[in-house]
């Protein structure tokens, strides 16, 4: 019997399958604008520095964001027929 699953719970797979991944290349672009930005921070005075932040977004943001404010209603003949 097949499972029924909403695109929600489809959405929220692929995020968690995708997160380790998301995560290395965070680190890496952060290392990368540090490393690019060094000529730049090592002659600032001491109150002054660069700061360097990333962030990825939280699962449930993320799903809601795709959704755009529709209902899962509206999204789930879509992705029914990208599945079949």
């Amino acid at each position: 019997m097949s499972e029924v699953r909403f695109v929600e719970d489809l959405l929220r797979a692929e995020y968690v399958a995708l997160q380790p991944s998301m995560q290395r290349t965070l680190a890496q672009v952060e290392t990368e604008v540090r490393y690019a930005l060094l000529p730049l921070t090592l002659p600032l005075d001491r109150y002054e520095r660069i700061l360097v932040r990333g962030r990825l977004k939280e699962c449930e943001s993320s799903v809601d964001s795709l959704r755009g404010g529709r209902k899962a209603e509206d999204l789930s003949p879509k992705i029914q027929s990208v599945i079949r």
